[in-house]
């Protein structure tokens, strides 16, 4: 929001010692001043401090969201940030824990964007005071992977966090459950998740331990998203599992057909689903999920296939608007490349060729509840290699699946997935 600026600012700004980024990709450098007068965030760049247009470009930050553009000006990025009036901050709000978040920051090892996360820590301090309460409570490394992750972060926080008295109040979970959350990870999103989990189920910290034990060797993202998939599922409107029913079925499976937990979760939801779109009675503890699931995928294909018309009437615009907003995400090697999907039938194509059920995720990559994606070797773009289903949310890998839903384990293939996933960080 354009402003005229106080004089008091301007007059300050003036007087700073900037330099314009040298470099020939970054011709400019964002410059943000706190000001204790007026108790705001200020925006201007180097280029219009060294010239006589600060009014032109001078701009009070009113939230967090106003950071957004820092990362789409082509002039320069998110590093070429000066912070001044850091000092100032300080003495306005002294209980404002910056020294935690230093050593959070420290403790992170982080060595890019730094004052990006300060500037975004400092607003969200100023629009959410109980974080006060929260980093002395040691949730320190939570609130930076929040900070770290796009959106806005005062939404996000109040949406899993209330404002109160004391941390049972703010994170509405008794001592001993929050501090157990505490414990399984430092993600904002994860330990949301649990929290909703534990909230909408009613589950125990007992419960929820012994499935995470279950679950050590997995990956804790993954295990909470299948965990909260699978407690969600319905039949008739009723929940099927509980989180003990669903331990209990993961041990089977393991000793019986050792079928790993989280691949388990996978299975069982996909399972489930299809049986509810063909309208079949599924059997809700298969004695082989692995079995009951692939035999299933022949007769979910043929489904989508005669929908296939109504299909693509009906995603066909959603499909074409995921392409153009996934497209930042797109990478490639000189083996393998990621393709986004342009139509529901591409879904249903690389089901019947990796013998997957990635057809039934037709309806949540066009209401992009969930993206799909497809990894091909470069010498033959057209033969399905790796499906891979990915959360743009937290940057990071939900699935990524040969034929027969078999787990990529090639060295070469994990260490392509792991480019592409600092590439969609950046």
């Amino acid at each position: 929001m354009k402003i005229k600026p106080i004089k008091e600012v301007e007059d300050r700004l003036k007087k700073l010692n900037v330099s314009v980024n040298k470099e020939k990709r970054k011709k400019d450098k964002f410059v943000f001043f706190y000001d204790k007068e007026t108790d705001c965030f200020y925006i201007t760049t180097a280029m219009c401090i060294l010239s006589d247009n600060i009014k032109a470009c001078f701009h009070r930050l009113v939230d967090e969201g106003d950071l957004i553009f820092v990362k789409q000006n082509s002039l320069m990025d998110s590093r070429d940030i000066d912070l001044f009036g850091l000092d100032d901050f300080k003495e306005k709000y002294p209980n404002c824990c910056l020294d935690i978040f230093d050593k959070c920051i420290n403790k992170g090892h982080i060595n890019s964007k730094t004052n990006y996360y300060y500037i975004r820590y400092l607003m969200l301090y100023k629009n959410v005071p109980y974080i006060e309460q929260l980093m002395k409570a040691g949730f320190d490394s939570v609130i930076l992977s929040g900070i770290r992750a796009n959106g806005s972060t005062k939404h996000d926080f109040k949406k899993i966090f209330r404002n109160g008295k004391n941390i049972k109040d703010i994170t509405e979970l008794d001592n001993a459950c929050w501090r157990y959350l505490l414990s399984i990870s430092g993600d904002m999103f994860l330990w949301s998740t649990y929290k909703d989990i534990i909230k909408k189920h009613n589950v125990s910290i007992e419960q929820l331990k012994k499935f995470n034990k279950l679950m050590w060797r997995e990956d804790a993202m993954v295990a909470a998203y299948y965990l909260q998939e699978t407690l969600d599922l319905e039949i008739d409107g009723n929940n099927i599992y509980t989180i003990s029913s669903i331990t209990n079925y993961l041990i089977n499976q393991q000793q019986k057909h050792n079928i790993q937990p989280s691949r388990c979760l996978n299975l069982l939801v996909d399972y489930i689903k299809m049986c509810n779109d063909l309208d079949i009675e599924p059997y809700t503890k298969p004695e082989n999920i692995k079995k009951a699931h692939d035999d299933l995928i022949p007769l979910y294909d043929d489904y989508e296939l005669k929908n296939r018309e109504k299909t693509y009437e009906k995603y066909v615009q959603g499909f074409s608007e995921q392409k153009k907003r996934l497209e930042k995400y797109l990478y490639e090697d000189n083996e393998l490349k990621v393709i986004i999907p342009d139509s529901p039938s591409d879904l249903i194509k690389e089901g019947q060729t990796q013998h997957n059920c990635v057809a039934s995720y037709t309806k949540g990559h066009a209401s992009q509840k969930t993206n799909i994606f497809f990894i091909r070797k470069k010498d033959n773009l057209d033969k399905s290699y790796i499906t891979v289903e990915f959360d743009d949310i937290n940057k990071s890998i939900i699935q990524a699946k040969y034929k027969y839903n078999e787990s990529v384990n090639e060295k070469s293939d994990k260490a392509f997935i792991d480019k592409w996933l600092k590439h969609c960080l950046t």
